[in-house]
Formats: structure tokens, sequence, C-alpha cells
């Protein structure tokens, strides 16, 4: 069924960019966008006012500035958490449209999302208190061995080369950015930065702060064993280096199949549970 783009409303385009809806209504929103310039236009609008604003939600309800439209989001975000409790599946539905990854609308995005948690809501949270991040994302592709980029969803082949965008917006961006795997052993697979040679001592690549789905540019492809494979997107204030990562790795335990991600401070952390298929 065509998605009929006048029940978008602003409140529901602004709790898009908060990355406060399902999964499966942003999806639906990112198919109208796709087609609708006007639609387009006016989530630029909002996004340009948010940036130029530059404040925390807390702050905003403080400042008397167009309370009919805050009051208007809060009536919205309680309306849709209310339908994602009581009716939306409990399930992950994707709906992928083309065959060019970096362009499409439609992606699997990790995001920390302000609305309460549910199985749709994929929202996994750095563990350093004060630190906001719902303005960052990582998104993720996969390209298999005949060359078609697709969504990476929850599964990929063991020669699937990955390709990634990130976003980094908010009062305070982050400067660095590192992106790496890591399986049910505890081995480490470095995406970003690359790690080519043992003896180096790469570490975080350097981010632009402001971004929006910037694509880094490589596809990158490592021998995978089959199993359960945790990807780390670990969005930074300081740059850290693959040792002082590995390290933390094997200290704390983080691999595949267990629950959990670095503790490390300052940081915004976006996983995703992938399996690796033969």
């Amino acid at each position: 069924m065509k998605q009929d783009d006048t029940s978008i409303s602003v409140a529901e385009l602004t709790l898009y960019l908060e990355d406060a809806l399902s999964v499966t209504r942003a999806a639906q929103i990112r198919q109208s966008l796709a087609s609708n310039r006007t639609l387009r236009a006016t989530l630029a609008e909002i996004e340009a006012v948010r940036t130029a604003l530059a404040v925390d939600e807390p702050t905003m309800a403080t400042v008397d500035v167009a309370p009919a439209v805050l009051q208007a989001i809060q009536d919205e975000r309680q309306r849709m958490t209310s339908i994602a409790t009581t009716w939306w599946s409990r399930r992950l539905v994707w709906s992928v449209a083309g065959t060019s990854a970096l362009a499409a609308a439609a992606g699997l995005v990790v995001y920390l999302a302000t609305a309460p948690r549910d199985d749709e809501f994929t929202a996994r949270g750095g563990p350093a208190s004060g630190i906001d991040s719902r303005w960052t994302a990582l998104t993720a592709f996969r390209s298999d061995p005949t060359g078609q980029v697709i969504t990476l969803e929850h599964k990929l082949g063991a020669a699937d080369a990955l390709l990634f965008t990130y976003t980094n917006r908010g009062r305070e961006p982050f400067d660095f950015l590192m992106v790496f795997a890591v399986d049910a052993r505890g081995e480490v697979y470095w995406y970003y930065p690359a790690h080519l040679d043992a003896t180096a001592d790469p570490g975080s690549i350097a981010i632009a702060a402001g971004a929006n789905s910037v694509e880094l540019g490589d596809a990158v492809r490592h021998r995978l064993p089959a199993g359960p494979l945790k990807l780390i997107g670990l969005f930074s204030r300081a740059p850290f280096t693959v040792p002082a990562i590995e390290r933390m790795v094997r200290g704390q335990n983080v691999r595949a199949g267990l629950p959990g991600q670095l503790q490390a401070p300052a940081t915004s952390q976006h996983v995703i549970e992938l399996e690796v298929l033969p």
C-alpha cells in the first residue's frame, strides 16, 4: 500500500529527526521523503531550526519559543509511544528499495532513541553519564561477492564486505570514530581505522561535526568465522588506538553472543548484533 504523505505531521517529522519513532514508521517516512520533494523541504526547515537553536529538549521546554509546537511534539510523542507499546509488532521490518546502498533511504541504523524501550526500537547506548548520544548514528551496508550492495540486516555472508555512513550532529558533536567487530572468541576485526600491519598502531579516524549520513568510502572485507558477530561504532572526544581497544575488549570480555559493550568514558557506542553465515 502506498504511504499517504499527507498523514506525516510536522511533529512526527521532528520525532523522526530525534530518532524516536519505531523502525517500521521511520522506514515509512524515509520512503515518503525519497519521493516527496515538499516533505523533504519541510524536514530540512525543521532540521535547520533545530540546528540554529542547538539546545537540548529540556532546555527548549524552558524557553518561550513556539510553545504550541513544543506541545504538539510532546502530544505526538505520547501518541506514537502508546501505539508502539500497544499495537506495533515486536519485529524489525525493513523494506529495501533499489540497489544503490549508500544512496538508499532505508538502512540498518542503530540509534540511541529517547522513546521507551521496545523490541522495535534498536537502541544501545554508551555507558558514560552526561553524554547525549541521540545525535550520532552508524548505518551499515553489505556488498556480496557479486558486487551487489544491499542493506545490512542481521545476517551477512562470510565473504561480504561492509560499507558505512555515519551521522554526528548535536550541540557537542564527537571528533573521532572507530568501527570494528568482535566474534564469539573475542577476536577483533577492524573496519575503521584500517589495520593491515600488526606492527602499526593506528588510531580513531577524524569525523566531521554536524555531519549527516557521511559515507566512509571503502568497502572492507574480512574472512569472518561463521557464528555471532558484534559490530561496534565507537564515537569519542579523544582518539583511541587499536591496541588500547583490543586490550579493553579482552579485559572486559566483550564478545559476540554476550550482552554488553565497552566501558569507555565519554563515548557514544552503537552496537549491531549479527550472524555470519558460512
